[in-house]
């Protein structure tokens, strides 16, 4: 089974507008039945925008309350179908005041592979082969820095774990203050490094590395344009061209704006994947390099971030170079089930290119 779990430290930076991305991916390309999890509680928006648009119909399962285990509330599942008959099944806490307790959450991946052939039965759909986990969670949150007290031996091959074939893909949503609090030596930067390099050794990835860096990693560094806005009214740089892209929009003329650094790498040779901790190296030593003569962090986190990837993408380094204003504001009216509303999007269309380098 493949797994992709959304993770980053700040919210509105994309995590569920990335989930977007990647089950629509999986809606074009995979013959196989996308279980959807979306575990943000109260703002379970995922799953919101997704079953307002088909309602329950007589005849046939589509909708459930499963219960995974004693140590989990009960969850509601829907099935999904698209004009073309692809579904898909979404996932979401029935009781949206209870979260999952970190502790437990590879026993709720454990459960979820074990009742997927009962998902699939149940409604009616192709086997479950792929589950998207949108969390509204920092990775920390969610896993554990150590291994001792036997939390990741479903993940162990030599334990012979339930999830130890599978291979995994953690979403890790980078935004300049993530990267400034990881500067810092802190009780934050120990606890972040010591469960990445925890979660590295021990969980299943399907990322290639040859470079003697990592044996492992199942982490994707992702970099939204989103989370590059900001209210500074420099004149040089993106700040420039994103205030331009603002008042572009003000008047009505362009309602995208692509970010030429990060466009640019998109035309780099594509590499061995990066570890998280050689990955923050790298951006680490472009930052203080470049601090001097750059004063906005974002400007900054953006040439960092080339610095740092010299003249070879790696393939688990995704920048997004496009912004959009009907994806900085999106709503549940504009979200559709077959997708066609959001493959128009140049940023979607870079997405995919990079997505196919990755895996």
């Amino acid at each position: 089974m493949e797994w992709h779990i959304v993770t980053g430290s700040k919210g509105g930076v994309g995590k569920t507008l990335l989930s977007l991305f990647l089950l629509a991916r999986s809606f074009d390309t995979d013959d196989s039945t996308t279980l959807v999890v979306d575990l943000n509680s109260m703002n379970t928006d995922f799953a919101r925008s997704l079953t307002k648009w088909q309602p329950i119909v007589l005849g046939g399962n589509t909708q459930a309350t499963f219960y995974l285990s004693p140590d989990f509330e009960a969850f509601e599942l829907r099935k999904l179908t698209g004009l073309n008959g692809k579904c898909y099944i979404i996932m979401y806490p029935k009781n949206p005041f209870v979260g999952i307790n970190p502790h437990y959450f590879s026993q709720f991946l454990k459960k979820l592979k074990e009742f997927s052939p009962k998902y699939s039965n149940f409604f009616g759909v192709p086997e479950i082969k792929k589950v998207i986990i949108d969390t509204n969670y920092h990775f920390c949150n969610i896993f554990d820095k150590v291994a001792a007290n036997g939390y990741y031996d479903e993940f162990s091959q030599e334990k012979k774990g339930v999830l130890s074939q599978d291979s995994f893909f953690i979403w890790f949503m980078w935004v300049a203050a993530q990267l400034e609090a990881l500067l810092q030596e802190t009780t934050e930067k120990e606890v972040i490094l010591q469960t990445v390099a925890t979660m590295e050794a021990l969980i299943p990835s399907s990322q290639s590395i040859d470079m003697g860096l990592t044996n492992n990693t199942p982490f994707v560094h992702i970099i939204s344009p989103v989370s590059l806005k900001t209210n500074t009214m420099a004149n040089n740089g993106i700040l420039r061209g994103l205030r331009a892209w603002g008042m572009n929009i003000a008047n009505q003329i362009n309602s995208e704006y692509t970010i030429p650094q990060l466009d640019n790498l998109h035309g780099f040779p594509v590499g061995n994947s990066y570890g998280f901790e050689d990955w923050l190296g790298r951006l680490k030593t472009m930052w203080y390099t470049k601090r001097a003569n750059i004063q906005d962090s974002h400007e900054l986190f953006v040439e960092s971030l080339i610095g740092a990837i010299g003249g070879i993408r790696p393939r688990n380094v995704l920048p997004l170079a496009t912004i959009h204003r009907e994806l900085t504001a999106y709503t549940d009216n504009d979200i559709h089930l077959d997708f066609t509303w959001l493959r128009n999007f140049k940023v979607y269309q870079e997405f995919q290119l990079m997505m196919s380098n990755l895996q």
